[in-house]
C-alpha cells in the first residue's frame, strides 16, 4: 500500500514521540477508528503517552469493568486473555487458601494496574489496527474501514456482562 499514507509515524511507533499534534493525520485516523470518544477523552490521554511516561491517567471503565471494558473497546483477544488470567489466578489463590482480605487486595491491585495502563494499552491496540488497515485498504475506502473496524461493541460487552453475572450468581447458588 502507499507509504505516504502511513497512519502512525515512525516516531509514534517507537513510543518516543513528543506529545501528539491533535490535528495530525495519525490522530485523524485514530479519531475515525475510535469515534466520538477520541476528541472527548482519548486525544488528551494519548498525547501524554511517551517512552518515559507510558501511563496516561486513570481509566475508570478499565478499573470497574476490566475485561468488559476491553471487549466494549473491541479488544477481544485482550479481554479473553484477561478473563483467563483472572480465572487461573483465582483458582491458584483458592488452592493457597489465602484470606479474603488479601484476595480482595490483590484483585484491587490488578484493577488499579489495568486502570493505570488502560489508555496506553488501548493506544497500542488502536495504532496496530490502524497500521494494519492502512496497509490492507485502498485509500479511498480507508475512512469507512476505520470506522467499521473501530468504535465500540456495546451489545457484545453487554452480553458478556450478563453472562458473567449469571455465572457468578450460579456459582453463589451452587455454593450454598
Amino acid at each position: 500500500m502507499n507509504e505516504n499514507l502511513s497512519p502512525i509515524s515512525s516516531e509514534a511507533q517507537d513510543n518516543s514521540a513528543k506529545p501528539l499534534d491533535f490535528n495530525s493525520l495519525e490522530n485523524q485516523y485514530r479519531a475515525w477508528f475510535i469515534g466520538d470518544k477520541f476528541q472527548k477523552y482519548y486525544a488528551k490521554h494519548f498525547s501524554h503517552i511517551e517512552l518515559k511516561k507510558s501511563i496516561s491517567g486513570f481509566n475508570f471503565g478499565a478499573f470497574f469493568f476490566g475485561p468488559i471494558w476491553m471487549i466494549y473497546r473491541k479488544m477481544y483477544v485482550y479481554g479473553l486473555a484477561y478473563f483467563i488470567l483472572i480465572t487461573v489466578f483465582n483458582i491458584v489463590l483458592s488452592f493457597l487458601e489465602i484470606s479474603a482480605a488479601l484476595d480482595r487486595g490483590i484483585s484491587i491491585g490488578i484493577s488499579v494496574a489495568l486502570a493505570m495502563s488502560g489508555n496506553t494499552l488501548y493506544r497500542y491496540y488502536v495504532d496496530q489496527k490502524v497500521k494494519h488497515l492502512i496497509q490492507s485498504t485502498e485509500p479511498f475506502n480507508l475512512e469507512n474501514m476505520l470506522k467499521q473496524q473501530g468504535g465500540t461493541a456495546f451489545w457484545v460487552a453487554l452480553c458478556v456482562l450478563i453472562i458473567t453475572l449469571v455465572l457468578l450468581a450460579l456459582g453463589l447458588y451452587l455454593e450454598e
